[in-house]
């Protein structure tokens, strides 16, 4: 464990708690309990998929690229 203090166990599929674990206080709350905000639906809405957070990495990097030849072609 590195300097996290609090980790999150999502729920499995069919499962509906997402749990924080809290290791300073060696507590573990149930994110229904915390708020609409941290539960696991919640959570989930605010959470992309894999497949589009490495799209979107993807295409970042390309447009930074091309930013960058377009600065060297007119720096010339």
């Amino acid at each position: 464990m590195g300097r996290e203090k609090v980790s999150v166990i999502m729920p499995e599929a069919g499962m509906r708690t997402i749990w924080y674990v809290d290791h300073s206080s060696r507590s573990v709350f149930d994110g229904d309990t915390l708020g609409a905000r941290y539960t696991a639906g919640s959570v989930r809405e605010r959470c992309l998929p894999e497949e589009t957070y490495r799209l979107r990495q993807t295409l970042q990097l390309q447009e930074e690229a091309e930013r960058q030849q377009h600065r060297m072609h007119h720096s010339h």
